[in-house]
């Protein structure tokens, strides 16, 4: 399932994943107990209602997070596609990488800044309006202090220390934290050689990961392991964002491989030149049986005339209804120009895949100017790599290129 669109903040396409909804149902039933147990005058309707909410506000939170990566990135002059709730948190989908040390080091910290700010704004409210409201009883114990909590005071509180523990988080040292991204931007200033800075920093990435894991995995087993405490949820959780770190830090690694077997080559190198195309006007039947059922493509260029108007593909002929598609026209069912994602004949070759992935594609159109010059495929770039690879890098060949984009 693909992500659903939620709206737009500063120019920034929101989305959230499908997979945030089960989040967001597990993040609401576990504070809701918790706060249940904080206060068990209550009632359940209550806890759930304001453990929802809490959850709510906690993803706004991770939400503003990554806004404040994407507006640093658009100040560098970088641009950002989207932003992207899903089963771990937030992902900014920012399309270049930065161009220097410094303006890495301010994109990472931005997101960790906004964080520990939240903290504070609703940890000093939270505390405040309990001040006010309590009886100045200071013998009472801690779970006491707790029952006294209004249901307001209870949400500040409670996300005020939930941001103050992201923002600690991803500035643990390894790539894709915000952590990481810092070292990255420390060891480029030093070494300036960002791709070797990538590699050190997607080491210690995978490193966390691991620990991350074991610790899950001593939890589950009733261990009880410093600042992450025991359990079989809390251990099982622990692991998961555990595998997840490993796998994104092996991805970056891997991208800096990319990078580095890719140097020198550019769109235009591998593009296809006088490719098929399908004009507006041909009937989506004609496109389904003359092109997509006889062709390897999985996407076409669309002209009216001379003029490049945009791009079908099979995910938009799948929307239409087979018995619309005999008086349906591809223009009607394209992704218009303005809306493709593409690249120029000088776009090095891994931005290009970074750009076709992104698309959630396999092609991606190489435009000069107003005119469509040439189609980049993966596949094209897929033999590029085999026969290539070892000769450039004696390095192992990725077995997918968007895979490691």
């Amino acid at each position: 399932m693909h992500a659903f669109r939620l709206g737009r903040i500063g120019g920034i396409e929101l989305r959230v994943d499908p997979s945030w909804i089960l989040i967001f149902l597990l993040l609401t039933w576990s504070l809701g107990a918790m706060f249940g147990s904080w206060h068990p005058q209550w009632g359940m309707s209550l806890s759930l209602a304001l453990g929802g909410i809490a959850a709510l506000s906690f993803f706004a939170s991770v939400l503003l997070h990554e806004v404040a990566h994407c507006l640093v990135a658009l100040a560098y002059g970088i641009p950002v596609r989207d932003i992207t709730l899903h089963l771990f948190g937030g992902l900014a989908s920012i399309e270049r990488d930065p161009p220097s040390a410094k303006a890495e080091f301010w994109m990472a910290i931005a997101g960790p800044a906004v964080s520990f700010a939240i903290a504070f704004i609703a940890s000093v409210a939270g505390t405040s309006l309990f001040m006010v409201s309590a009886d100045g009883d200071a013998t009472l114990k801690h779970l006491e202090v707790y029952r006294q909590f209004g249901p307001f005071t209870t949400l500040l509180l409670w996300l005020g220390t939930a941001n103050l523990i992201v923002g600690l988080f991803n500035l643990l040292p390894g790539l894709p934290l915000d952590g990481g991204r810092v070292l990255r931007a420390g060891l480029w200033a030093i070494t300036g050689n960002v791709r070797r800075a990538t590699r050190w920093a997607a080491l210690s990435g995978q490193l966390i990961g691991w620990v991350l894991v074991f610790a899950g995995i001593l939890m589950v087993f009733g261990t009880q392991v410093p600042l992450l405490g025991r359990g079989f949820g809390p251990g099982l959780w622990t692991a998961l964002i555990g595998w997840f770190l490993r796998g994104a830090a092996v991805q970056s690694f891997s991208s800096a491989v990319l990078q580095d077997l890719l140097e020198g080559v550019h769109a235009r190198d591998l593009m296809r030149r006088n490719g098929p195309w399908v004009r507006a006007d041909l009937p989506v039947v004609s496109l389904v049986n003359d092109a997509f059922l006889r062709r390897e493509e999985r996407s076409y260029p669309v002209f009216e005339g001379d003029r490049f108007v945009g791009v079908v593909s099979i995910e938009d002929v799948r929307d239409v209804p087979v018995a619309e598609r005999d008086t349906m026209l591809v223009g009607q069912i394209m992704t218009a120009r303005e809306r493709v994602s593409a690249v120029a004949p000088d776009t090095p070759l891994y931005e290009a895949l970074r750009a076709m992935r992104q698309a959630e594609g396999n092609e991606v159109p190489v435009i000069e100017g107003e005119q469509l010059v040439g189609v980049l495929h993966d596949a094209d770039v897929g033999r590029w790599l085999e026969l290539h690879a070892e000769t450039r890098a004696g390095a192992a060949r990725p077995r997918s290129a968007t895979g490691t984009a």
